[in-house]
Formats: C-alpha cells, sequence, structure tokens
C-alpha cells in the first residue's frame, strides 16, 4: 500500500488537464468527497485507469474497491481497445475466470 506522499505524487503526475491539486484528489479518494460539484469519485477511478499501471492503482486503492474500478461502467469508458480488453483480462483473472488468448 502507498504511503500518503506516494499517492500524491502519483496524483500529480496523472493530472495535467485539470485544476485541482493533488491534495484535493486525495480527498475524493479518502473522504468520498466532490470538487466543485463535478469531479468526484468516479471522474477519479476512470482518471486512474485512463493513466496509471495496475500495480500503480492496487497499492492506491482498498481490495475491496479493485471490483468497483473493475466494474462494467468504467471499462466501457476506456479507450483504446486494448486498455479495455487488458482490464476486462485483470477483472477475469481476480475472478479466477478463462481468459481467451483469441481475442
Amino acid at each position: 500500500m502507498y504511503t500518503k506522499e506516494e499517492i500524491l505524487k502519483a496524483f500529480k503526475r496523472i493530472n495535467w488537464d485539470y485544476k485541482i491539486s493533488p491534495e484535493e484528489m486525495y480527498s475524493i479518494l479518502k473522504e468520498d468527497a466532490n470538487y466543485k460539484g463535478t469531479l468526484d469519485k468516479d471522474w477519479l477511478y476512470m482518471k486512474m485507469l485512463q493513466n496509471m499501471r495496475w500495480n500503480e492503482i492496487i497499492s492506491i486503492l482498498l481490495e475491496s474497491d479493485w471490483f468497483i474500478i473493475l466494474g462494467n461502467r468504467f471499462i466501457a469508458g476506456l479507450f483504446p481497445k486494448q486498455r479495455k480488453e487488458k482490464y476486462l483480462n485483470v477483472r477475469q483473472l481476480l475472478l479466477n475466470n478463462t481468459i481467451s488468448i483469441s481475442r
């Protein structure tokens, strides 16, 4: 599990397109807060999926949140197609399902 400082550093690296501080992103994650009414935990989860490696994500999130972030509503919004397939495979592995190599 990442320390708060490591999480803030990771958030600073992925947040190049919004005027929100890593500390405010951390508040969204830990306190389920909203930032100015528009940026919420769903936004943060998508930002993480689009910009972080899986090993970073699982170092930040609690295990109970892994299946939330790997839910259909998040995976459906991913691009490119290869990223979407990657996270579908991660979800299948976590569920101990067989992965088709013919995709």
